[in-house]
């Protein structure tokens, strides 16, 4: 025992032993005093070790003092104990490096002398030896450890040996005995190690099956293109005798069959297989056997026109055959492939000879069946033309008998064999050519003494139908239904959804093929897929047409050069939806256009009827999503002219020039017919103007340089009523007359069509006047054109209808007429959404319904003047949209005023202003510039020239001129062009 191993196990004993070694030390300290009995005599523990091989044994004594081993021999514990004193030896530490298992014999007792007897056995530790196998199928599998205690394995999975091995002993596994069926080889991992202090269990053995190669050998083969396959695939050509042996060897177990793919040919040979079956073992295959042998075919082929007897044919100069009779014939002796043959006659038939025609010398892979012996007496051939034969293969035959092939793009044809004088004959299609469909005409008839050459055959392509399935389809509740066209064809509209086929349209084989979808279901997206090709000769079944709902989109985009100068603009998407502006800016048509489906802006009207004034560009497409890149160009816009026209009190109508610096210059004035004259309207191409009176429409061709008003041809058209006013529709070819007092005298109006010729300016009333409410007045036509509105100033209400463009046929629209307080004066925005009505003193705001005309209000009435002072007489929206201006009607007490009010894009007013005009009694009529730089307003016998100025306070007018006037000044309109 070393010092620090003695040292630490006298502290240990020291220790732990101090309780039991007090009584005998104070027994001894009492005796030595005087005070006990001899004290007891110390013995010491100990014994040997036997088997001890490694590591350190640490021996105990009564669980305290301990002694430390490492090889054979005596121990002893270092300290002794008293006599009488009970002890128990004991193993605390076993050793290791090997692991062993030490047991004490004779070890506990009662100390009454030296115990020297105790015996400490040691033996090595034992532990099992295993793993795992994987990959195993075959059987047989016997594994060994250290050359010996055979283990037999069946499956996948944890194996253990029998017999342990000694800790710090070595194991190693092999493997005895392959395993078979199928054959395998296993290789063990981990295979060898020292045994330390447990189980091995990492092992593992893993197990593969083996692969052989297929082959065997080739005899007899002396043609070409020979393949060979195994289990129908691993393709081996084979080009000479000899072996062969395929590129991808099979898994023991596994099964191989050899087959003939392509049989050789120059000369054609059948090979046949033997042995080509079985099931792989644990070794190459090497046996299986090809035979190959050339390939012998009979000769043969037709006889026509034979009517004698004793026709003899020979094939090589033998193998003589007899023909009796016109059809087939084949020689008994086959000849091999690859060799010549040489159909000849031997013996002609009676009266007649036989000639005959072979189209190749040499036998190929197939018996020959094509020669011709064509037996000729006197008569007369039949031959003819073809057109349309654009592939090969067309077999023409006459009389069912002689036949002739007409090669691809061939136009003549003969038949060889003569047919007798008076004799009839029948040319007939026998065979079509690939994917065209032949007529004979002039086919039929009697030899007359000539040949026949006139017979035609005519070649078109055969026609096959388009069709698929449709999935996901749905009838909107619109009953919009799809619709699919098929080329440049009529579309055809569904039901439902499923098969489908274009029956009525079908297509020419080696045609092109589209299928498109032309109209959408309502509120779907219906796609097409396989639905374009080429027409192969089968009927086309595979078109998609997959429906799924769709997705509403905004169409919209910037107006440019768009001033707002007297230019109304109506564009329309897909031809409705119609959108009227006069401003530069952004627009977006109110109806959205689903996914999917197209969309078309066009222009309805130009401005002031322009040609060309203003371009769409990037305005057709399909719709993927919103679209904002419309661009609609006004540029080519322009206005050099404005002319201010004034009705006068005394039946006439006087012209005022505006120039640059937008001052009056009075002009010419023209007579017309009646009294009481209305506001002046124009055309918007400013051909032709228009004033109604008490007597009828006045009309008038216009001066496109000064602007001077000519009577047209046509004269006045007769229609008497009082205060008659006019509204033009913005399409320039349809007038509107209301009579607010019919000349019978009824307290109810009317409102009268008429069509305006485009050449001369003439009217012709369309269909009769429609009634309508008490004190009618103040038409408004929308700008788009689709709807008249006229107010019945003492029925409180207005009237609404939709206008029929192409006929000018109004139709009341539904609710009408429209309850609305005292109305009399109607002025609609420039973009047609909102109608304002000037009714007592309040100023009255109604939406337009886009698709209806129908009136809804949408803001509450704003007093402009106080009903005890006055109403509203007039109402006038500035060009620009954006202000309206309303003229009032006051008491004698009251001072007349003008008040101007800002517009908002919700169709209400707001931040309204007031201006004075002292010197009149009432404001008739406004008439705003088309520029917007002023007004002017009748004022006695001369026309008040406001200037218009804005700024950030609002619209302010300033008096800056009166414009003297021929007579009292009634109505006056400014037009520009």
């Amino acid at each position: 025992m070393t010092a620090p191993v003695f040292t630490s196990q006298c502290l240990r004993f020291s220790f732990s032993s101090l309780r039991r070694l007090i009584p005998p030390m104070l027994a001894v300290l009492l005796t030595a005093c005087g005070g006990g009995s001899d004290a007891p005599a110390n013995y010491p523990i100990g014994g040997s070790v036997t088997g001890l091989s490694g590591g350190t044994l640490v021996l105990q004594v009564n669980d305290g003092e301990t002694v430390s081993l490492s090889a054979d021999g005596t121990f002893q514990f270092p300290s002794e104990l008293p006599g009488g004193t009970a002890y128990v030896v004991s193993v605390q530490t076993q050793p290791n490096n090997p692991a062993q298992t030490c047991s004490v014999n004779r070890g506990s007792g009662t100390l009454n002398a030296a115990v020297t007897d105790i015996a400490v056995l040691c033996a090595p530790n034992a532990y099992r030896i295993g793993g795992t196998v994987s990959g195993l199928v075959g059987t047989g599998l016997v594994l060994q450890n250290n050359g010996g205690d055979d283990l037999t394995v069946a499956a996948d999975g944890g194996f253990r040996f029998t017999q342990p091995v000694a800790s710090g002993a070595r194991y190693s596994i092999t493997v005895k005995t392959q395993p078979s069926a199928p054959a395998q080889t296993c290789t063990v991992n981990d295979a060898s190690a020292l045994v330390t202090d447990r189980d091995i269990d990492n092992v593992t053995v893993q197990c593969s099956t083996d692969v052989h190669q297929i082959g065997g050998s080739v005899t007899g083969l002396t043609g070409k293109g020979l393949v060979l396959q195994n289990n129908a695939g691993d393709d081996l050509a084979v080009d000479t005798d000899g072996h062969f042996q395929f590129a991808t060897p099979v898994a023991s177990g596994a099964g191989y069959v050899v087959t003939v793919r392509t049989q050789p040919g120059e000369p054609s040979q059948t090979c046949s297989v033997d042995r080509a079956t079985g099931t792989v073992a644990d070794q190459d295959i090497t046996d299986v056997k090809v035979q190959c042998a050339t390939n012998a075919y009979r000769i043969g082929g037709t006889v026509s026109g034979l009517v004698g007897t004793g026709l003899v044919l020979q094939n090589n100069g033998g193998d003589d055959l007899v023909v009796n009779a016109n059809g087939s014939f084949r020689f008994a002796q086959p000849v091999a492939s690859g060799a010549a043959y040489a159909v000849t006659v031997r013996t002609q038939p009676g009266a007649q000879t036989c000639t005959v025609n072979q189209s190749s010398p040499i036998v190929a892979g197939a018996d020959i069946t094509d020669v011709r012996v064509l037996c000729t007496t006197t008569g007369y051939t039949v031959s003819g033309t073809v057109s349309g034969n654009t592939s090969g293969g067309l077999v023409l035959q006459v009389n069912n008998g002689e036949t002739v092939t007409v090669p691809a793009n061939g136009t003549r044809f003969q038949f060889l064999q003569p047919i007798s004088d008076g004799a009839g004959y029948t040319v007939a299609v026998r065979t079509d050519p690939a994917g065209l469909a032949c007529l004979v005409s002039h086919g039929s008839g009697t030899i007359t003494h000539a040949n026949v050459t006139n017979v035609q055959v005519s070649c078109s392509p055969r026609m096959h139908t388009v069709g698929g399935s449709i999935s996901g389809y749905v009838i909107g509740p619109d009953n919009v239904r799809l619709a699919l066209r098929l080329n440049d064809k009529t579309p055809v509209s569904f039901d439902e959804g499923g098969n489908w086929t274009f029956d009525s349209t079908p297509v020419a084989v080696g045609a092109s093929y589209a299928v498109t979808v032309v109209s959408q279901p309502a509120d779907q997206f219906c796609e097409v897929t396989h639905g374009s090709g080429i027409m192969g000769d089968a009927n086309v079944t595979n078109v998609q047409v997959t429906c799924g709902p769709s997705t509403p989109h905004t169409i919209g985009g910037h107006i440019i050069g768009l001033t707002g100068n007297d230019a109304n603009l109506v564009l329309q998407n897909n031809g409705g939806d119609d959108l009227a502006t006069n401003a530069d800016g952004s627009f977006a048509f109110p109806i959205k256009v689903d996914s999917g489906r197209p969309y078309k802006v066009t222009i309805k009207y130009q401005p002031r009827l322009q040609a060309d004034a203003c371009t769409v560009r990037y305005g057709t497409g399909t719709v993927a999503g919103d679209v904002g890149d419309i661009v609609i160009d006004c540029s080519r816009l322009e206005m050099t002219k404005r002319v201010a026209y004034v009705s006068n009190g005394n039946g006439s109508v006087t012209a005022h020039a505006v120039g640059t610096d937008d001052t009056l210059t009075m002009g010419d004035t023209v007579a017309a017919f009646g009294a009481n004259l209305s506001t002046l309207v124009a055309d918007p191409q400013r051909r032709f103007a228009y004033v109604a009176s008490d007597a009828g429409i006045n009309a008038y061709q216009i001066n496109s340089t000064t602007g001077a008003l000519t009577a047209v041809p046509a004269g006045p058209a007769p229609h008497p009523g009082l205060f008659q006013t006019l509204a033009m529709h913005p399409g320039g070819g349809l007038l509107y007359l209301i009579d607010r007092v019919r000349g019978d005298g009824s307290v109810t109006g009317t409102v009268s069509a008429f069509r305006i010729d485009r050449d001369t300016g003439g009217l012709t009333p369309i269909g009769s006047a429609i009634d309508l409410g008490i004190y009618p007045g103040s038409p408004a036509i929308d700008p788009t054109g689709r709807f008249l509105y006229i107010a019945n100033q003492r029925s409180n209400s207005v009237s609404a209808f939709s206008i029929d463009e192409s006929s000018g046929a109004l139709t009341e629209i539904s609710g009408s007429p429209f309850a609305v307080a005292s109305p009399a004066h109607l002025a609609i925005t420039p973009n047609g959404r909102f109608l304002y009505v000037g009714g007592g003193p309040d100023l009255l705001s109604y939406a337009i319904n886009p698709a209806s005309g129908a009136l809804s209000e949408v803001a509450a009435p704003v007093e402009i003047v106080n009903p005890l002072n006055g109403s509203i007489s007039a109402v006038t929206i500035d060009p620009a949209g954006d202000h309206l201006y309303a003229g009032l009607r006051l008491s004698a007490s009251s001072t007349v005023v003008i008040t101007t009010c800002a517009m908002t894009s919700a169709g209400g007013v707001g931040g309204c202003q007031d201006f004075s005009t002292p010197f009149f009694a009432t404001i008739t009529s406004f008439a705003v510039d088309p520029t917007g730089h002023f007004t002017l307003i009748p004022s006695g016998s001369s026309v008040a020239f406001y200037r218009i100025n804005r700024d950030g306070s609002g619209t302010n007018l300033v008096l800056e001129a009166n414009y003297s006037n021929p007579d009292f000044t009634g109505p006056v309109t400014i037009l520009g062009w």
